[in-house]
């Protein structure tokens, strides 16, 4: 988990290893696992830009960090393994994958890129593996693959083909060096000479060579171990002897700026070794790290050493003189009390009393105390005597054995008297105890009466008064008596009594005076008017923290913790005195509230009781001194991300400097809200870095130092701003502020040219609202003609329609007329030719014949030869009726199209069958075979139909 620091410490041979550096502790370790970096786990090189952000070679691309968050900033165009990274002094990132080579690149269309060179490969060599090692040297960057080399010079690609394969290529000091099945060569001009001496490398495979001095070489095999190549000489590198490089096999190798090697191995972690082969420190999964089979390696600007494997990555801090020790690697071991005692170190702890070997060489594993219970509180070093304090009493610790000396109930601590040498007094559960001196021994005398509140922490004032701090009531002054068997006068204290508060008080002894821990800093007593006082001396320094612990190391500093700061007042010659938190800063979360507790061990170490384990300062090495960072902002976007105005990665890139001038339109950002996001390039504990921002423009003044990681600004009304930043670190080190500087528009409404519109828009609805007044009364009267003109047009229609109904009436009255002059010609015909057919009968042949002419003849006139005339009369009268009926219905006979047209002139089946010259039944049947033409049902009545058409 991100920002988790691993403290672990190691048994057996390798914490003896590790001990011989460290004494015993190992460097703090923060691990970045998948739930962290988010992508694969599997990375291989390290580099990092000159903005302090960290970037590894990953399975999935290039992997960005920037103290905040972890981010995948491209990938290989064939999308490959990355597995060599390397940066240019112009920040240019080169990366070698799997059959492809390029760096990172920016494109405006595209934004942050790969930029392959394979193009610049010649075709017979673009089928290549792994790019195992990427070479900068004299402005050209060296590809190496097991086939070839491929050189870059900027413009052109140029491939060094030796004819054998080529197992490694190094840049030591300012030499390009290559090993092949020959051995090792240097590079001279275009050529490679073979270094003498070098050929037992011909069956190795290297996997690194550092740099030991100005000409000898320390070179780093899979399985052969380690060589030191001098005077043309291959020698192994001698180490420990309980060191087998052989059997571990190494995997990469890296020089620190001390000059230390620290070399990673395939199956036991990372060594760092001095350059005479003494292992420094040993670093595997049992101390901290996620994997032991290692990757990379790199020391970034900070001295931090990262580490790569197959599981996450890892950050190592070894630029702090603080390292850890744990007694368990299975629970959480909290260390109440710490002492030095006949060459080794004790730890009063809650599982057991813990002992440790402080002799130089010797394993340095913690062993329990036997006799011990779970349960102690405090190691007492009085004079040549050590008294434990534990939940069933004190026990006196001799020759390495516990005597118990006071049993019956829970003791925390004893203290002597010094107005009586032999004689000391206890802090139990339920009030105090009495002890004598007898030799080397101590022997319980009596409980002291009249006082029986619980005394963990208590104090010998000046007039041997006892001092007892009770963390939830206020503080009590006891006299006892002259027998020492009884309080003769007792005191109370709380805020009634200067105190600001009766919770969570405490008190030390610091420089021979009697100093009261609160929760708003430290006081001291005042005996003429027995009430407590702000101690200013130590408000002025260190402020108005909870006071919790101050102790004198041997050199005359003091030692604090107040609030959520640590750290060392240091005494000058002079009088005066400084502050000093770095490093200790880092430490609150592993102090045990209430029980923070420091031992000193000459004027070098300081060994601190945390919750698991202790964690020891080492005055010893180089004087910390926490490494200048810079404050990145990252990008700045519109709220909800829909436009990205400003991106850290593509001003990078394209070397552009922070604090352009961007113009923002109001119609393109949406309530005119931004988003900055910003983030530190420090990487240890990173959860403790905060920011301070300000907006000039908006915002009074700075912000307050805040754990945030971006800002949102909404509403942002046109002007100028510039959006400063600046961030500090756990050690209290500020970065250099950053500007951004951008304008916002006004919203188009609000611009001169709307005002001016606004301007012409009032004079022109002046200019209407006139206009409209003079013609209001013109559109009045055009309105009343219009009226008028469309009652006299509507008058006319209906004039016109009467006109034409009436027009109608009379063509059909005409047809009727027709119809029934020819109803009344065929009667007279009919009556006719039944009178002659009567006369026929009686006549002869000859008279016969022609009256069976003339029956022809009148046959002939009854028929329908005046319809064409009809027809014509009757489309006429009714818009086409016919020649429609004929369009729609072509299955209509003629026939048929009488028998409709009769029908819609409403005449009676008997009229219709006289016009046509047929029985009444035959007409009937003729409107059955009509209706089936038109479709019609049975229910609909055929007259009413073709009378609504």
């Amino acid at each position: 988990m991100k920002g988790i620091i691993s403290l672990i410490l190691v048994f057996g041979s390798m914490f003896s290893l590790a001990g011989q550096s460290l004494s015993g502790g190992i460097p703090f370790v923060t691990n970045y696992s998948e739930k962290d970096l988010k992508v694969s786990t599997v990375n291989y090189g390290i580099i990092q830009d000159n903005r302090g952000i960290m970037y590894f070679a990953n399975e999935y691309g290039i992997l960005e960090f920037d103290g905040s968050n972890w981010n995948i900033v491209t990938a290989v165009s064939n999308h490959s393994n990355i597995k060599s990274l390397a940066i240019t002094k112009s920040n240019r990132i080169y990366a070698g994958a799997q059959g492809d080579f390029g760096y990172i690149d920016y494109q405006q269309e595209n934004g942050v890129v790969f930029h392959s060179l394979l193009d610049l490969v010649p075709a017979e060599y673009r089928d290549f593996n792994d790019v195992w090692n990427i070479v900068l040297h004299n402005h050209e960057v060296y590809f190496h693959t097991w086939r070839a080399i491929y050189r870059f010079d900027g413009e052109k690609i140029d491939v060094i083909n030796t004819g054998h394969q080529i197992k490694g290529l190094f840049k030591v000091r300012d030499e390009v060096l290559l090993h092949d099945e020959f051995g090792l060569h240097r590079k001279r001009g275009d050529d490679f000479e073979r270094l003498p001496g070098s050929e037992p490398l011909s069956n190795e495979e290297l996997r690194f060579i550092l740099p030991m001095n100005e000409e000898d070489l320390l070179v780093g095999t899979l399985a052969g171990g380690l060589f030191v190549y001098t005077n043309h000489e291959l020698k192994p590198f001698e180490t420990e002897p309980q060191i087998d490089f052989k059997s571990t096999g190494l995997s990469t190798g890296h020089v620190r700026k001390n000059g230390d090697f620290v070399i990673g191995t395939h199956k036991a972690g990372v060594y760092i070794l001095s350059k005479d082969g003494f292992v420094k420190t040993q670093l595997t999964k049992a101390q901290g790290l996620q994997n032991n089979t290692i990757r990379g390696l790199y020391t970034d600007i900070h001295n931090n050493l990262w580490v790569t494997h197959k599981t996450g990555i890892d950050m190592v801090e070894l630029s702090t003189p603080l390292y850890h020790m744990k007694p368990s690697t299975e629970e959480p071991t909290g260390v109440y009390s710490i002492v030095e005692y006949e060459g080794d170190m004790y730890y009063a702890t809650h599982d057991g009393l813990l002992r440790q070997s402080i002799e130089q060489g010797a394993n340095h594993s913690f062993e329990r105390v036997k006799g011990s219970i779970d349960i102690n509180w405090s190691l007492n070093k009085l004079g040549d005597i050590v008294v434990l304090a534990h939940a069933n009493g004190f026990s006196q610790l001799h020759n390495g054995e516990l005597i118990p000396i006071y049993g019956g109930e829970g003791c925390w601590l004893i203290r002597a008297l010094p107005q009586h040498p032999d004689y000391l007094i206890g802090g139990t559960y339920q009030g105090l105890a009495l002890f004598r001196k007898e030799g080397e021994r101590l022997h319980f005398v009596h409980k002291i009466r009249g006082f029986n509140e619980s005394s963990r922490v208590l104090e010998i004032g000046d007039n041997g008064e006892i001092w007892v701090a009770h963390g939830y009531r206020g503080i009590y002054r006891l006299v006892l008596n002259s027998s020492l068997n009884e309080v003769e006068q007792l005191s109370f204290y709380d805020y009634s009594k200067g105190l600001p508060s009766h919770m969570f008080n405490t008190v030390f002894k610091l420089n021979q005076e009697l100093v009261f821990g609160t929760q708003v800093g430290f006081y001291n007593y005042d005996a003429s008017a027995d009430s407590m006082i702000m101690n200013m001396e130590l408000t002025e320094l260190l402020g108005y923290g909870q006071g919790r612990l101050v102790k004198e190391d041997p050199k005359g500093d003091v030692w604090f913790i107040s609030g959520d700061k640590s750290g060392i007042i240091e005494k000058h010659a002079d009088g005066s005195r400084t502050v000093v938190t770095n490093p200790f800063n880092k430490l609150n979360e592993y102090y045990i509230p209430g029980f923070e507790n420091i031992y000193f061990s000459g004027n070098q170490k300081a060994y601190i009781g945390t919750k698991d384990g202790v964690i020891v300062y080492d005055a010893a090495t180089d004087v910390y001194k926490p490494a200048n960072f810079k404050c990145l902002l990252r990008a700045v976007k519109t709220s909800g991300g829909e436009d990205v105005l400003y991106e850290d990665n593509i001003k990078f890139l394209c070397d552009t400097l922070i604090g352009q001038d961007i113009k923002l339109l109001y119609k393109e950002v949406k309530n005119n809200s931004l988003t900055f996001s910003f983030s530190a390039a420090y990487y240890e504990n990173t959860k403790n870095i905060r920011f301070k921002y300000y907006l000039q423009g908006y915002d009074n003044d700075w912000s307050d130092w805040e754990d945030i990681r971006y800002k949102e600004y909404t509403n942002l009304k046109e002007g100028d701003y510039q959006f400063r930043l600046k961030a500090i670190n756990i050690y209290g080190a500020e970065t250099d502020d950053i500007i951004y500087r951008f304008s916002i528009l006004p919203p188009w409404y609000r611009t001169v040219y709307a005002y001016a519109g606004y301007f012409m828009l009032f004079i022109f609805i002046f200019y209407l609202a006139i206009r409209v007044r003079d013609r209001r009364a013109g559109v009045e009267k055009q309105r009343y003609i219009e009226k008028q003109e469309r009652i006299r047009k509507i008058e006319q229609a209906a004039y016109q329609e009467e006109k034409l109904r009436n027009e109608l009436e009379s063509k059909n009255k005409e047809l009727a007329a027709i119809a029934m002059k020819t109803i009344c010609k065929n009667e007279k015909l009919i009556d006719l030719q039944a009178r002659i057919i009567t006369i026929k009968e009686d006549a002869t042949k000859q008279v016969e014949q022609k009256l069976s002419d003339l029956l022809g003849f009148i046959e002939s006139e009854i028929s329908d030869d005046d319809w064409d005339d009809f027809e014509l009369r009757f489309d006429l009268a009714h818009n086409n009726y016919i020649r429609k009926l004929k369009e729609e219905f072509s299955a209509l006979t003629p026939h048929d199209l009488k028998i409709c047209a009769y029908l819609k002139m409403n005449l009676s089946s008997k009229e219709i069958a006289q016009l046509l010259n047929m029985s009444v039944r035959g007409v009937e049947n003729a409107r059955y075979r009509v209706r089936k033409r038109l479709g019609l049902d049975s229910s609909v009545n055929l007259t009413d139909w073709l009378m609504s058409r």
